[in-house]
Order: C-alpha cells, then sequence, then structure tokens
C-alpha cells in the first residue's frame, strides 16, 4: 500500500514540479517560521527568571507624552527610590541604577576597558545573584566599594579571590581608588542586565 502512494505521488511530482516545489516551499517557510517564534517566545518567557523572588520584582518605567504619541522607557528619575526606602510602604528594596557605562579599570600594569553599573546597595537584594566572595549586605555602602563579576575579576588580577584589592578608575586628569568588596557569579546569558562591575550610586549621584 505504501508502495502505491509513493509511485502516485511521484507522478504527481513529474506531472506539476511547479505546483510540488511551490507547496513544498510554502510548508518548509511555515515550519521554520513556527519554530522560530517558539524559540523566540522561550526566550522572552525566560529571561532574568534565574531569581527565587522573580514573582515580587518589578521593574518601575515612564510614560511620557510626545505630541500626540505616549513613549514607553525603561528610564526614570532616581530619586524615586530614596523616595521610596525613606517612607513606609510594602516595598521590601528598592534601587536605581544607571545604564550601562564602560570604564577603564587600572590594577599595577594592567589596563583593561570593563561595562558596568552605578546601583543603590538594595539592588543586589532585589537581584540575588550568586555571590562568590563577600558579604552581600555590605556591598556598596560605602562609595568606594566595587563589585565584579568573576570574568572581571580574572581579567585585572587572574584570579577571583580579590576581596579587599583595590584598582583605580581615571576620572579627567584624576585616579580614583576602589576597594572590591564583592564578586559575582558570572552572570547567565538570559539575564535581562549584562555587567562587568558596579559601582555605588552615590558616586554617580556625586559626580551629576
Amino acid at each position: 500500500m505504501l508502495k502505491t502512494y509513493l509511485k502516485i505521488a511521484l507522478r504527481g511530482f513529474a506531472k506539476h514540479r511547479l505546483t510540488f516545489f511551490i507547496n513544498l516551499s510554502g510548508l518548509s517557510l511555515g515550519l521554520w517560521a513556527a519554530n522560530l517564534i517558539g524559540l523566540w517566545v522561550d526566550s522572552e518567557l525566560n529571561v532574568s527568571r534565574e531569581f527565587a523572588d522573580v514573582d515580587r520584582i518589578y521593574r518601575i518605567k515612564e510614560q511620557q507624552r510626545h505630541g500626540a504619541g505616549i513613549f514607553t522607557t525603561g528610564s526614570t528619575q532616581g530619586v524615586w527610590a530614596e523616595n521610596i526606602n525613606e517612607n513606609p510602604s510594602e516595598i521590601e528594596y528598592a534601587s536605581t541604577y544607571i545604564w550601562i557605562q564602560k570604564q577603564l579599570f587600572i590594577q599595577e600594569d594592567r589596563r583593561i576597558k570593563l561595562s558596568g553599573i552605578y546601583a543603590m546597595p538594595d539592588l543586589l537584594q532585589i537581584l540575588q545573584y550568586d555571590v562568590v566572595e563577600g558579604d552581600r549586605n555590605r556591598m556598596l555602602t560605602e562609595n568606594n566599594h566595587l563589585v565584579l563579576i568573576e570574568k572581571a575579576a580574572t581579567s585585572l588580577f587572574g584570579r577571583t579571590d580579590v576581596l579587599g584589592e583595590g584598582v583605580e578608575i581615571p576620572k579627567g586628569t584624576d585616579l580614583e581608588n576602589y576597594i572590591i568588596q564583592g564578586v559575582q557569579r558570572d552572570l547567565p546569558a538570559s539575564s535581562s542586565l549584562q555587567f562587568d562591575y558596579i559601582l555605588p550610586y552615590g558616586v554617580f549621584k556625586y559626580q551629576v
């Protein structure tokens, strides 16, 4: 029976080659598109799902009016988090962090550019990345603190056990000194926030 069906199919192909190729191309394209959409949906659903309390984490966004349209942005006023922390509310932790910045880090004869953020200490309580070295509760509590991920620590020192070590960051004609207070495990690819370092938000606030 299968042999008969195969013969019929081959005869149909021989008689209507153009139609056969059009149908086959359409089917292949449809399957490819469905598979691509499925992979995209799966990727979106798994973004930043590595945290145990992910269902309790919220990001504040701002809607801005430009003419007749409304533009939604993840950039908001930094004072919001400070205000939330100063006033009693149901919010346990609130933190501001800034957009990714690339800076030069100097450690003895090594000069390496790293990408990172300035953030309030509460960010490490909200996004509880795995800590390799240091005490999460003490990180970023002083303006000379610095937190690195494993890859960045290895690039600067050749190792990850670097608590208490110092690095310098050029600011104009001066060099600012920072002490490493924490090393976090390298971030998973699914994390929506990717960085090599975190510096205290108070430093950024002072600069601006």
